[in-house]
């Protein structure tokens, strides 16, 4: 990624623009410009333009210092994009987000489900999407989700959450769990949530579904009388 395309591909900053008009020089090509430079007009521009910085607790020389040996470590396009990714996750800020991101990069909240953190660490829904695929899995408000693809969503939101606070901050919690239940752009996942304390189901999040909860077993219409009886002896997690 160039500082052309890193400019074209652009970045949402709230009501900010990312980048000035003409920035970029006619002449440029690609071997002009180096990841590190592009790194160092990204940092700089966030650093000037982004409106927020009063309401984080971000420390964004910190950032420059750990993010920038990554960037000129980087060997190719998809890898420099990557370290884009981070950098702007350390500003947890649902608005700021590259326009045009990778195939496979982690959806920014909010895709179908809003949560906040619960104490034990899983995450409370607060807020789910009309029509997403999640509200079709029946999925409501007042259910936790427990893990996502069976690991612990507080082990993925611990991966996300930002790395230079300079002091810990529950938005920035909340932001790595909202990140965390989107998922993957292109990719379904299977979350395991709680309706009631001590009861759980695992729903994939795609057509054909159905309710697995401990100790008691409860299925929609559409799940077979034979596999209902069949799943009422023990958990399982099914995909379909």
């Amino acid at each position: 990624m160039t500082r052309r395309s890193l400019i074209h591909a652009g970045i949402a900053l709230g009501t900010a623009a990312a980048f000035p008009p003409g920035m970029a020089q006619a002449g440029e090509t690609a071997h002009d410009v180096t990841y590190v430079e592009d790194f160092d007009e990204l940092w700089r521009t966030l650093d000037e333009r982004y409106c927020y910085f009063g309401e984080k607790r971000t420390d964004w020389r910190a950032v420059r210092r750990m993010y920038r040996p990554l960037a000129a470590a980087a060997q190719s396009s998809e890898a420099f994009a990557g370290v884009v990714g981070r950098v702007i996750g350390e500003l947890y800020d649902a608005h700021t987000h590259l326009n045009d991101p990778a195939p496979d990069a982690a959806r920014g909240p909010y895709f179908d489900l809003w949560v906040e953190p619960n104490r034990d660490g899983t995450a409370f829904v607060t807020s789910v999407r009309d029509g997403s695929p999640a509200a079709d899995a029946g999925i409501t408000p007042g259910y936790s989700v427990l893990a996502i693809d069976g690991r612990p969503i507080g082990q993925i939101a611990s991966d996300i959450i930002p790395r230079c606070l300079s002091r810990p901050d529950p938005a920035a919690t909340a932001f790595a769990l909202n990140v965390a239940v989107s998922g993957r752009r292109g990719m379904p996942r299977t979350l395991t949530v709680r309706s009631t304390p001590g009861y759980a189901f695992s729903s994939p999040l795609q057509a054909g579904l159905f309710y697995v909860k401990k100790r008691r077993i409860e299925f929609q219409s559409i799940c077979s009388p034979s596999l209902a009886k069949a799943l009422t002896k023990q958990d399982h997690t099914v995909p379909i």
